[in-house]
């Protein structure tokens, strides 16, 4: 039997948050998409999921507990016990007429009364189970329907922003997916078959992304544009630790920003600069002495909950903007 708590790292006195904790954790670790082609990280990332769908759910957690501590109990007699028992064997007496019905009175109410309580036990356990499968069902449709809400919603923003007039105008529309702040932060570092990557997610709105050396100087070695609601994933990054900052904001203005008397474009309306308040992100190619290191890992931008501390743009670009 699979020790599900073992899975996840952790003890069967687990509370429900510890669970959720350690399975994020370990699914953002062992995710195929993190992982394309690794057939161990693949089966790792079915034992955890397995595990914590059953743990996460009070009632299947509750049955496999009872499961898990379940031993059965047989005592055997005893073949060198030759003492009298104390009491006479009920078996060997002798009734008359009117005992004997009364005593199989008494044994079939006995028995009535065990199957009733038998029947509602079994009744009970198969409304709950009903109740559970329709609550799963229901809770599946609600799921789905506001995911394509979500969809469509995200759909008719997009075509009235893209139909707007001032998104129409050529000179406020960036001209590719690049990021134009190499000439700030230099072209990409990168490492040659470096398995190291961040995969990137962006819900919140189209933001330069950098991705920053934790230690100082802090250095930016990857800038890139990226839109809202799409991904994107930064490979080939070198060993070491790293710190996510973003400029966000709306409309590009191609001749927002300048430098050296060239215009670099930037945000007009509703911008700002952030550091993510996650990480570092310690990318790492796994060795022998170190096999648990980190070669991906996965960021999701929403902008809410206090992800983001604010930045000036001098903290941001390490240089004065006009």
């Amino acid at each position: 039997m699979k020790d599900h708590y073992r899975t996840l790292g952790l003890t069967d006195k687990a509370t429900d948050q510890e669970i959720k904790v350690a399975y994020r954790q370990l699914a953002k670790r062992y995710h195929p998409d993190v992982n394309p082609g690794n057939l161990y990280a693949e089966e790792r990332f079915k034992e955890i999921s397995e595990a914590y769908n059953i743990l996460s759910d009070p009632i299947l957690r509750s049955a496999y507990d009872a499961r898990k501590s379940y031993r059965a109990f047989v005592p055997t007699p005893d073949p060198f016990n030759t003492k009298e028992p104390n009491n006479r064997d009920r078996r060997k007496r002798t009734y008359n007429p009117e005992e004997l019905e009364r005593v199989r009175a008494r044994n079939k109410m006995r028995t009535e009364a065990v199957i009733q309580k038998r029947k509602k036990l079994l009744k009970g356990m198969i409304i709950t189970f009903a109740l559970y499968l329709v609550a799963t069902f229901s809770f599946e449709v609600w799921i789905e329907h506001k995911r394509q809400e979500e969809s469509e919603q995200f759909k008719r923003e997009l075509l009235a922003k893209l139909n707007s007039p001032a998104e129409q105008q050529g000179s406020y529309r960036i001209k590719n997916l690049d990021s134009p702040y190499d000439r700030i932060f230099g072209s990409g570092v990168t490492m040659d078959q470096s398995p190291n990557s961040l995969i990137i997610l962006n819900k919140f709105k189209a933001s330069v992304i950098c991705v920053t050396l934790s230690n100082d100087p802090q250095q930016t070695i990857r800038n890139e544009y990226i839109e809202a609601g799409n991904a994107f994933a930064m490979r080939e990054l070198p060993n070491g630790s790293f710190l996510i900052k973003v400029y966000a904001g709306d409309v590009w203005d191609t001749a927002r920003f300048k430098l050296q008397q060239e215009a670099i474009g930037g945000f007009r309306k509703d911008e700002g600069y952030y550091l993510v308040n996650e990480g570092p992100f310690v990318l790492q190619k796994p060795t022998y002495e170190n096999p648990d290191s980190n070669t991906s890992d996965t960021l999701i931008i929403t902008g809410k909950d206090g992800q983001f501390i604010e930045l000036t743009p001098l903290q941001f670009f390490g240089t004065d903007m006009k």
